[in-house]
Parts: C-alpha cells; structure tokens; sequence
C-alpha cells in the first residue's frame, strides 16, 4: 500500500491547450517545390499560428537555419543566421495586411552549407529585435519548409490533414505537381476532377457526414507520384448520459477497452485521435456529450491488453489537448533528454502525426509488491523534514539513486523527507512549481515503479515521504 503525506489538497486541474493550425498556413513559399540550391520567397503572415506578432508595428527579423542530413533531429539546426535577441539576424519585408516576405536567391549559399551535405528542411521563426514577441506556429513548435531533391513531387495544398468541416459548408480541395502531369483527384476512390498540368482544384458541399480520403495523383510520362489527405464530414451530436461508474479522465472498463471523459464546457464537438486511429480523424471516434452539455466521453474497444497508448482530445477542430487527469504524458519537446537509465523502454512520441502534450495510457498495470504494507506515518508535531529537490540531490536526478542515500539522511536524524513537486512540469530543468498534469509523474526523475520503490524503503527505515 502506497502511504505518503499529502501537502496539497487537489481542488482543480490545469489544463494546458496548443492550437492546431487547422485553417490557414503560418508561410507559404515561391516556388511550391523548391530545391535546396533554388530561390525561394517565404511569406509569413503574422495573424497565422499563434498570432504573436499579428499587428506588430517594428521590424520583424527571421531567425532561421537548416535541418540537414547531419541533424539528429527537427530540434538541431544548422548553419544559423543570427543571433537571438539581437538586430543581427535577416530583415523581411512587409507587404501589408500583416504578411512579411523573406527572399533568398540560392538557399545552400545563403546559409552556407558546404557541398556534400545534404539540406532536408529550412527552419524559421520571426520575431521582434528583443525576441520576446515571436511567430511561430499554432502550438508554439517551429516552422519547417520541407526541400525536394528535384524530379516529380505531388502535393495538397489544402484541405490540411484532419480538417473537419459541417453539413452545409464549402470544401475546395487544391493540389499541384512539381512538373507538368496528369493529374487526378479522387475522394474515397471515386474520380471527382481531372487535369493535365501543374494544378487541379475542385469544390463541392457537404452533404454526408463520415470519413473521406483524398488521394492526388501525378502522371508524367508514366513516372508517378502521390499525395493523401484525411477529412472528416461531422456527425450528428448524440446526447447520451456517462456510464454508470464512469469518472473524469481515463477509465478502464476492461483490459482491452476504454472509456474517456473529458470537461470541455461551450465547446461544439470534440474528437479523440491516437495510436488506436494512426492519429487520423474518424467519425468513429467522435464523442458522445452527456445531458449537463459539458462533459464529452467515448468507448473505445478492441484494444491490446498489454499494450499502451497515446492519445489526444481535437476539440472543435482547432484545440488539442491531452486529459487533464493523465497518469503518464508524452512530451514532444523534453522527452528525449531523459536518459535511459532513469526511463527505460518510452512510449515513442508520433512524430509527423500530432503535436503537444499527448496522455499516456497502460492498459494492464504491473502491480508493485510492497514491501512495507503498514507503515505508520510519524505525527505531525514530531516530524524532522529534510526537504528534497531530487534535480539537485543527486547527479542522476532519479530516484534509483537516491536509493544509495537513504542510510546518510537517516544518520542526520530525519523521519520524513518532504519531495519538491514531482508531478508533471513544464521542461526538465525545474522546482515543480510550474505544474502542467497535476495526476502525472515527471518521467524525468524515474518510472511509477522507481518512486513506489523509493518510498518502500524510505518506509523500511521509517521515513515517511510527503508530496
């Protein structure tokens, strides 16, 4: 039995939101498939993404470099132009309406990437001089332009990925091709337009709810390519009570089923994507709203009794968001830092599918043996606390090793040791103080299990643990 002191008592939950960039693209680029030792025209229109700059007055700089085949990931940028919170740094151009353009007449050159190296990606964002005011996208991530390699590419340039739209509303569905191709658009395998050139477009209404694929294909002199895009067509809203025994958050029913619940007041409809779907939108996971107009759940069955898996809430298509009453999260941003030695075997983040925060869900749970299954806690006027940042006990910030001390604070005398805030925190370097999923563990200071091993042998010596 897990017995630890409780300082704080729960009265309400954070809940962190990110913003999908659902309607309209933060940049689009001159030309639509530029190489890397092409010209290019960036655009960036300051009311898309997070808005951040949207009608800002001051010269508004790129900071922006290249994701190359040396990259280890999106987040190791080479070959940098300026420096951040300064005036050295690229100048764009305003074009009026709160778009800004940026023109570079040879992208190797213009960063200076030497040959052999093989640029993938131009990454940027834009900011005022002093860096406190920036563009970036919806959720706060960076902007990437993605570089071909020449010869024939397909693209869609909208709808984008997950695009939800309503009975009634308008959907035109652009794309292009790299060169001059037959091109043909086809929804749900059904030819809707057809044409010969580098462009094809078509609109139509919706009228039938449900899942739709849009595939593009190029044809140029029998060489081949392909685009495909997800949207969905929303259901009608069923208005149905929570089940019996059913809680906020994450419940299973079953070892191979789900029930979700989450609190989203005066919001429209509400969606889950995850490993369960590949992250795409389907009305087959679009959620019920219980009868006080607030409360959204689903069933999701047929799930894998041992397995985990990732998921987020897409609520009325433009905020995505992980349950506020997660156990375990994955973070996009911070994970990897953690070293395998404090976190064996992580869940991998769905890289290219999603953004943000995403909860964590282990369908079967290993139970832990206690050790000390009735350990009485000292009384409160005879505690001798000793306070712990577990960051900056010990080099590993883990508590695997703080195991090894427990024998030292027991010599100084103490009976409790009072741990600086360990559920999930905004970065890795922190005192807690910044809490994002008040019900999470911080996967930076080790694994359920490792705590609940701590805390074991804390009780063995007659410690108690207070969070």
């Amino acid at each position: 039995m897990f017995k630890v002191l409780s300082r704080f008592l729960l009265l309400s939950l954070v809940l962190i939101l990110s913003f999908l960039d659902l309607k309209a693209q933060v940049v689009t680029v001159s030309p639509s498939f530029p190489t890397e030792s092409s010209a290019i025209v960036i655009t960036f229109d300051a009311k898309e993404g997070n808005g951040g700059m949207s009608g800002f007055a001051g010269v508004v700089y790129a900071h922006t470099g290249v994701i190359t085949n040396n990259s280890t990931s999106n987040t190791d940028w080479k070959y940098t132009k300026g420096s951040w919170g300064t005036a050295n740094a690229p100048v764009l151009t305003s074009i009026g309406n709160d778009k800004y353009t940026l023109s570079i007449s040879d992208i190797r050159a213009y960063y200076g990437v030497p040959s052999g190296e093989s640029i993938e990606k131009i990454a940027i964002l834009f900011r005022n001089e002093a860096g406190n005011i920036s563009g970036r996208n919806a959720d706060g991530s960076d902007i990437f332009i993605q570089l071909y390699s020449g010869g024939l590419y397909a693209t869609i340039a909208s709808p984008s990925q997950n695009k939800i739209y309503s009975i009634g509303e308008s959907i035109t569905i652009n794309g292009g091709s790299s060169m001059s191709s037959t091109l043909a658009l086809r929804i749900n395998g059904t030819e809707v337009a057809s044409n010969v050139g580098t462009s094809i477009s078509h609109t139509y209404t919706a009228t039938t709810p449900g899942d739709y694929q849009v595939i593009l294909a190029a044809d140029a002199a029998g060489t081949l390519a392909y685009d495909t895009v997800n949207y969905v067509i929303n259901p009608s809203l069923v208005i149905e009570a929570l089940p019996t025994g059913a809680k906020l958050g994450i419940n299973r029913t079953t070892s191979t089923s789900l029930t979700l619940a989450l609190f989203a007041p005066y919001k429209k409809y509400v969606y889950v994507i995850g490993d369960f779907n590949n992250w795409t939108v389907s009305t087959d996971y679009f959620m019920k709203r219980a009868s006080d107009g607030a409360t959204w759940w689903i069933e999701i069955p047929n799930l894998q009794a041992n397995e985990r898996y990732a998921f987020q809430y897409l609520v009325d298509g433009e905020i995505i968001i992980a349950d506020p009453y997660s156990e375990l999260v994955l973070d996009p941003n911070n994970d990897q830092y953690i070293a395998a030695e404090t976190y064996p075997n992580p869940h991998p983040y769905p890289q290219g599918k999603t953004s943000g925060i995403a909860s964590l869900v282990e369908m079967t749970k290993t139970p832990y043996t206690w050790e000390v299954s009735d350990f009485i806690a000292p009384e409160e006027n005879k505690l001798i606390v000793y306070e712990m940042l577990v960051r900056d006990f010990v080099a590993k910030h883990n508590y695997k090793t703080l195991l090894d001390t427990l024998d030292y604070l027991v010599n100084l005398g103490i009976n409790a040791i009072e741990l600086m805030p360990i559920n999930e925190f905004e970065g890795n370097e922190s005192w807690g103080y910044n809490p994002s999923y008040h019900m999470a563990l911080d996967k930076y200071y080790g694994t359920p299990a490792s705590l609940k091993a701590f805390v074991d042998a804390c009780h063995k010596r007659g410690i108690a643990v207070i969070v």
